[in-house]
């Protein structure tokens, strides 16, 4: 909160007073680990019935589920609650499989994709409400040996980008509360900021947005705001 009443829309910066930062690909690549140089992402609208055929293929949700799920979100989401119930089905079915190597696969990639949709609504393109994420994500998804060819890196911090900028108006400041790029890239340049602590265990080999965990009594902005503000 303290370093988002600090952000421009206007030019995509932090304006601190010692100078100006921002977030950059190199940033989004570092701290999420997210490929920055490869296929650019594109959307199209989908209808109600290429939403229910993509659930449906690869996610292996009946079609009664994918028609609920589709009136009941209005438009082309997918709740994390569903995804958690296809995730468990998936998983005991491949279990059950063992013997049948290509029914085996076809679960554990249904297994697979309901993870991958689930780090992208959670870590990557984070909604208010945080309990959903969008369908169009599984065109991506379809082939999970060509997930790494798409420019993941962008799209995230074009994301980052917007939701700073809708998260700086006063009304909408809860938007940019989970943003874990956000949060990363402020403890890389300002790890002794008060409020967080490294976390036990972790590695060079993880994601550096998850190598600080928040301590106890820091939901208060005012110690941020003076401590960015004494910064030179």
């Amino acid at each position: 909160m303290a370093i988002l009443e600090r952000w421009h829309p206007e030019t995509s910066y932090f304006h601190l007073p010692h100078g100006e930062i921002t977030i950059t690909l190199d940033d989004v690549a570092c701290l999420l680990n997210l490929p920055i140089k490869s296929t650019l992402l594109g959307y199209d609208r989908l209808t109600k019935e290429e939403v229910m055929e993509m659930m449906i293929e690869e996610l292996g949700a009946s079609p009664a589920d994918a028609l609920e799920k589709v009136e009941r979100t209005r438009g082309a989401h997918v709740r994390f609650h569903f995804l958690q119930r296809i995730y468990d089905a998936e998983l005991l079915a491949a279990h059950e499989a063992v013997g049948d190597e290509a029914e085996v696969n076809i679960h554990r990639e249904r297994v697979l994709r309901c993870y991958f949709l689930y780090l992208i609504g959670t870590q990557l393109f984070v909604y208010t409400s945080s309990t959903y994420t969008e369908v169009a994500y599984l065109a991506y998804l379809s082939d999970l040996a060509r997930v790494h060819e798409y420019n993941w890196g962008a799209d995230t911090l074009a994301y980052n980008y917007h939701i700073l900028g809708v998260g700086c108006l006063w009304k909408e400041r809860s938007v940019a509360g989970s943003c874990t790029l956000l949060v990363g890239c402020i403890l890389q340049q300002f790890p002794d900021i008060i409020g967080w602590g490294e976390v036990l265990g972790y590695t060079a080999t993880m994601s550096r947005a998850i190598a600080f965990a928040p301590l106890r009594g820091n939901q208060v902005s005012d110690p941020y705001k003076r401590c960015l503000d004494c910064m030179m």
